[in-house]
């Protein structure tokens, strides 16, 4: 679900260069139980589209924009936010294509880091794949976050992207994770993102709070509501540039 998370901010990350690790089957457990633990894969499989609503805050600044994530499979993805009267962008991916179009920096065709981030991101049922796309892992001493014993799983990609996953001990799902990532064209951050406050949703359980911190800002994600499998059409996917052509 930190897919969600990650669209909604427009964030990529870029490839670190690291020696890859091998995968550690301990670190393949913790991940099998953190799937059965959010619904089992058969309820993951069973999701062919998503809708999430919410607004993202940020206390510091004073800002709170809403967000509107539509995700349809197999890697369809499509982002609005904004704040009314001040700003407004979009970010898809049909597939093929991925694009970012808002008010400040106009229409961007999306390459390089943002692209395999976004293309990665779009999987509707990323958690699945996370073996897949991160096959060098290895299990990492445990530590306590509120209290409780946490299992840190560190996670390299196929582009030796790095991330570090921290799942409870209890009830097995993720509750932090750490990555580098970057803004597109203003670089990249490190950035650390607590996830809460799981709902169970057609059988999935999925985080309602997610806590974003960085050197940049810090800012809280509020899902209101997620529906799947509701009738989501290919056009909200589609390039703008794209969607004129084909009508010139």
């Amino acid at each position: 679900m930190k897919s969600i998370l990650l669209s909604f901010l427009c964030l990529a990350t870029a490839a670190l260069a690291e020696k890859p690790v091998a995968a550690d089957p301990k670190a393949h457990a913790i991940i099998d139980q953190f799937i059965k633990a959010s619904g089992g894969e058969d309820a993951f499989k069973k999701v062919k589209t998503r809708v999430a609503e919410g607004h993202m805050s940020m206390p510091a600044m004073g800002i709170k924009m809403k967000i509107k994530l539509s995700q349809k499979a197999p890697n369809k993805v499509h982002m609005e936010q904004g704040i009314e009267g001040l700003m407004s962008g979009r970010q898809g991916y049909d597939g093929e294509t991925g694009w970012s179009e808002d008010s400040l920096q106009g229409f961007r065709k999306l390459e390089g880091a943002e692209l395999v981030q976004l293309t990665r991101e779009s999987n509707i049922t990323r958690e699945l794949n996370l073996k897949t796309d991160f096959p060098g892992m290895q299990l990492l001493p445990e530590v306590e976050i509120d209290g409780k014993k946490v299992s840190v799983v560190e996670a390299m990609s196929k582009d030796n992207r790095k991330e570090i996953w921290y799942f409870d001990q209890e009830s097995h799902l993720m509750v932090k994770m750490e990555q580098k990532m970057t803004l597109g064209p203003q670089g990249e951050i490190d950035v650390t993102i607590i996830l809460k406050d799981y709902k169970e949703v057609d059988g999935i359980k999925l985080p309602m709070t997610s806590e974003v911190k960085n050197p940049a800002f810090t800012g809280v994600l509020t899902l209101s509501s997620i529906q799947h499998n509701v009738d989501v059409d290919d056009s909200l996917f589609a390039s703008p540039q794209k969607e004129k052509q084909d009508r010139e």
